[in-house]
């Protein structure tokens, strides 16, 4: 496609994708006159999945890749990205184990310098397919020791409503409202987020978004 950059230059970029090369295998190739050269391996099975994505410019390259494994509920992985420019930019690993009443989960950000350990459970409920479930969450810089805990929940108000919320060990609470309509498949996002130490009912952020499609 032609698409225009500004209005004295044109970008000229195709993208064409293979998807039959092998079973579960998708190749990507993205190009444009910048110059510019994107390139995406994935390969998914029943129990592993890779990718590794490339780009090259006219000034740095970068490459990054994931890989992840699972069986029986339990699953395991990890990410790294590399510029020519700056090195190693980032790595983290991540594990996971989940059954259908819970989920644990455990991973790394920043270069494996925070720690965060995440547990989900569904409570049991007799309204057929609507859903409520509670959580919590422990952030720890592993270079600072500082800790942030973090609890929340969601629940299905109705089969097109649902409302999630949390609070953190910061003063920060939040909210969002979801609310989906049928004809046009639209999703409405009201959201608000308040400082628990200001102990005031006017929220601090206040944000409303539309979603379409599926």
């Amino acid at each position: 496609p032609l698409r225009p950059g500004n209005k004295d230059k044109a970008t000229l970029s195709t993208e064409p994708k293979a998807t039959k090369l092998y079973d579960g295998l998708t190749v990507t190739v993205k190009g444009a006159d910048v110059p510019n050269l994107k390139v995406g391996v994935e390969y998914k099975r029943e129990a592993v999945s890779a990718s590794v994505n490339t780009e090259v410019g006219k000034d740095a390259s970068s490459a990054e890749g994931t890989l992840v494994a699972g069986f029986d509920g339990f699953s395991g992985g990890g990410q790294g990205k590399y510029c020519t420019s700056h090195g190693v930019v980032d790595y983290n690993f991540g594990a996971e184990y989940s059954q259908a009443e819970y989920a644990l989960t455990l991973k790394t950000e920043a270069k494996a310098e925070k720690l965060v350990a995440t547990y989900w459970h569904n409570v049991p409920t007799s309204r057929n397919k609507l859903k409520t479930q509670v959580g919590g969450q422990v952030a720890w810089n592993l270079e600072s020791g500082n800790k942030t805990f973090t609890v929340g929940a969601e629940h299905d108000i109705d089969e097109v409503t649902a409302l999630k919320d949390k609070v953190d060990t910061e003063g920060v609470a939040a909210a969002v409202l979801e609310h989906r309509l049928s004809k046009p498949f639209v999703k409405l996002h009201l959201s608000a987020n308040w400082k628990v130490q200001e102990k005031s009912t006017t929220p601090k952020q206040f944000g409303v978004a539309l979603t379409f499609g599926d």
